[in-house]
């Protein structure tokens, strides 16, 4: 074997995949489900960050100044010279501040923990989605694969019609019109086999991305595209679908925030202490100082700040309870609509299935025809033609199917039993 060609054999890696693999596979690797992962990290840090202004602050500083001053600018008469020359301060301090009672970060650690479950909400609608994408690419490339292997079939009878057609004109049954028809019927159908395999690798490089496979891994498809109706319908999962729960964190969280808003208007109060040495050159008598106390606040008016960012919270809880009501809405139609496609689509395939036996028996009538002497090649070429398209109808109308099915598994919120 070449040795380049060995090399890049080993290098590539198959990944054997069916269709609950694919579904799996994209549910836990696609992009949007690691982006949506990435983002519950990213609340998690917010929560991190605002649960840390509830503790204690622990502050150390330090001065060394020098300084004079004029004793008149205090505002006190004293005898004498009022200029006080140069002298230093050292100043050595650590200080502590703990919230005791803060509404509004209380509320703000609240409110991170319904955006932490509404990420988290987001990530389980990403990893659903993700996963209805790449069970539909599977199907695409399942649809290419068996429209393939009908093509290599088409070219094989072409192949059969020519070698036919050739020992008909040399028995002299057959006319040069006759070879002429079955050469052009085998180079159209290694077009036509040509242009599947495009079709087909095509569809190989898109389930590879949606998959998140690296570079130089490939997909091999495991099983086959149903040509049959499925008659088993998947039902209801009984648990809420996840794009429902996560309108539903994301209402929960706009409430949350509409409190933290509010929760800006009340009082607060804080516990601090002071502890530190403080010492001069004048006298080099140094002093351990301190203070302990408790502050309380309560900004009665700022300008209507407050106010507005309470109407804006307002606003985006409006928003949010109507994206709710429409993810209840889009959901039941979704599952109305799938149901439907999986009817009609069942339908036309059972359709399509009929069509490919009658053109498949005119082939097989055509032949024997053709084989007896009884009429020239035109009725074998006709009848591959209109097998080509009842065929690439049939396999059509069977992805279309298993994609319907699909849906409505995404659209009940079951990805068991395929």
């Amino acid at each position: 074997m070449n040795l380049f060609v060995l090399l890049m054999a080993m290098a590539s890696a198959k990944f054997d995949c069916s269709l609950a693999q694919a579904v799996q596979r994209a549910r836990d690797s696609a992009f949007s489900t690691l982006t949506a992962m990435q983002r519950m990290d990213e609340e998690t840090l917010n929560r991190k960050e605002t649960f840390a202004h509830l503790l204690p602050k622990l502050e150390l500083d330090g001065v060394q100044l020098s300084q004079s001053s004029n004793i008149a600018t205090f505002g006190l008469p004293f005898p004498g010279d009022q200029y006080v020359p140069f002298y230093s301060i050292q100043d050595i301090r650590i200080s502590t501040k703990i919230p005791l009672v803060h509404p509004a970060l209380w509320r703000h650690l609240a409110e991170s923990d319904a955006a932490y479950a509404a990420r988290t909400q987001e990530r389980e609608t990403a990893k659903a989605f993700a996963g209805l994408q790449g069970g539909l690419a599977w199907i695409e490339a399942a649809k290419a694969q068996a429209l393939v292997k009908d093509r290599e079939e088409g070219l094989h009878l072409a192949q059969t019609l020519r070698e036919m057609s050739l020992e008909q004109k040399q028995a002299g049954t057959a006319t040069r019109l006759d070879l002429v028809r079955a050469q052009i019927q085998e180079t159209q159908s290694k077009r036509s086999l040509s242009m599947a395999r495009m079709a087909l690798e095509k569809a190989l490089l898109v389930l590879n991305r949606l998959l998140s496979l690296e570079d130089g891994d490939r997909a091999t498809l495991v099983g086959a595209l149903p040509l049959k109706p499925t008659e088993t319908l998947p039902s209801r999962s009984g648990i809420e679908l996840p794009q429902i729960r996560s309108a539903k964190a994301a209402r929960d969280a706009a409430r949350l925030a509409t409190k933290t808003a509010q929760a800006d208007k009340y009082p607060t109060l804080s516990g601090f202490a002071d502890y530190g040495y403080t010492g001069t050159h004048l006298n080099r008598d140094g002093l351990w100082t301190g203070k302990i106390g408790i502050q309380a606040s309560w900004e009665l008016f700022d300008g209507g700040g407050v106010e507005t960012k309470v109407s804006k919270a307002l606003v985006r809880e409006r928003i949010a309870a109507l994206a709710e009501r429409d993810a209840q809405l889009v959901a039941r139609q979704d599952e109305q609509e799938a149901l439907s496609a999986v009817t009609e689509t069942a339908e036309q395939l059972r359709q399509a299935m009929e069509a490919g036996a009658l053109v498949d028996t005119e082939l097989v009538l055509a032949k024997d025809k053709f084989r007896a002497g009884a009429s020239g090649n035109a009725e074998v070429v006709q009848a591959q033609g209109n097998q080509t398209q009842a065929h690439a109808a049939w396999i059509e109308a069977a992805g279309t199917h298993q994609a319907a099915l699909l849906r409505l598994r995404w659209a009940r919120g079951n990805w068991e039993g395929f």
